[in-house]
């Protein structure tokens, strides 16, 4: 959030013959040593879905390395591809013949998980796919305060809840997870024992409204639940 000079730093990596694309952001690339023109496609907000396609080569054997990210909890390359494919040290390696036209599909998988901290298992965040999540609090009686340099900060929100009740273990409560789905934004509405919703969506785009990241995940009427109350 902070790195405004470098944000697309990092996308792709090239040799004289291998072409390695690390982050998925629309990009377009030119890629001297191997003589290819080439652009990237994917918005992971709205799809699963990477595309490279060729809009120039110069017909020589070249290979394309694409990252199967840590988060992917599958994947699968759609249709034909347009050269061989192998899976080795956590790349997929397309490597081939190119010439103009040719594209690659892939789709990655993504799950909602659990990020708890390491001295406290029951405080968390979540997480899907690459994106970190918070939880929405609002704007009301949003008033900012100086952090002794040129930048103002919200005041925090002292009733603000950071506990989400939970009706079984925090394994139960990690599979019901996964059969929750966002909606087209991203968005997840968490519905809590205690019947209290919370809403969470991708924490990078929000910069003008409260949020909560960390939760202290409790089960309903436990003794923990008593204590931290």
């Amino acid at each position: 959030m902070e790195n405004f000079s470098k944000p697309w730093a990092g996308i792709a990596f090239a040799g004289e013959d291998v072409l390695w694309l690390n982050r998925f952001e629309n990009a377009r690339i030119l890629w001297k040593e191997g003589g290819m023109d080439l652009e990237l496609c994917a918005d992971f907000l709205t799809s699963d879905d990477v595309v490279v396609k060729i809009l120039k080569s110069g017909g020589a054997e070249r290979a394309i390395a694409v990252r199967i990210p840590a988060w992917a909890a599958t994947w699968n390359v759609q249709g034909e591809t347009p050269v061989p494919v192998k899976e080795a040290n956590g790349y997929l390696i397309f490597k081939g013949c190119w010439s103009e036209g040719m594209s690659i599909k892939l789709s990655f998988g993504r799950t909602l998980t659990v990020h708890s901290l390491p001295d406290s298992d029951n405080t968390a965040a979540f997480v899907y796919g690459p994106f970190v999540l918070s939880s929405d609090l609002g704007t009301h009686d949003l008033k900012t305060t100086s952090t002794g340099v040129d930048v103002t900060v919200p005041e925090s929100d002292d009733h603000a809840d950071d506990c989400l009740l939970l009706e079984g273990s925090n394994d139960a409560f990690e599979e019901s997870l996964n059969r929750m789905a966002p909606d087209g934004k991203g968005r997840f509405e968490f519905t809590g024992a205690d019947e209290k919703k919370v809403v969470f969506s991708p924490h990078f785009l929000k910069d003008q409204e409260r949020y909560g990241i960390y939760y202290r995940l409790f089960k309903a009427g436990s003794e923990e639940l008593e204590r931290y109350c």
